[in-house]
């Protein structure tokens, strides 16, 4: 999908975070020609969401810090995030397949 997602772990704590956040980037490179149904941006979205969904389930992750790399209209799917009301899993679907 020309995606690529990098964890920064603080190797000198353990676990690795910084405080309380995980630092993660989310490189959107170059979407492939043929998406079918799905839009590149929607891809990005779902795979930020998953990237804090994932994060929550670590109790000692309250927070990601989720920075986006790739075209300026991806950026908006980046910041810091709390985990707290991923921990259970999403509460509504938001992109319609699981």
């Amino acid at each position: 999908m020309g995606l690529r997602v990098e964890v920064t772990s603080n190797s000198n704590r353990e676990p690795p975070l910084f405080g309380d956040t995980l630092r993660v980037t989310l490189r959107a490179t170059k979407p492939p020609r043929d998406l079918d149904d799905f839009t590149y941006d929607m891809i990005v979205a779902a795979t930020a969401r998953c990237v804090i969904l994932n994060a929550a389930q670590s109790p000692p992750i309250k927070f990601v810090s989720l920075r986006i790399e790739g075209e300026p209209a991806y950026k908006k799917y980046g910041g810091t995030f709390a985990t707290a009301r991923f921990r259970n899993g999403p509460r509504k679907r938001i992109f319609g397949v699981y």
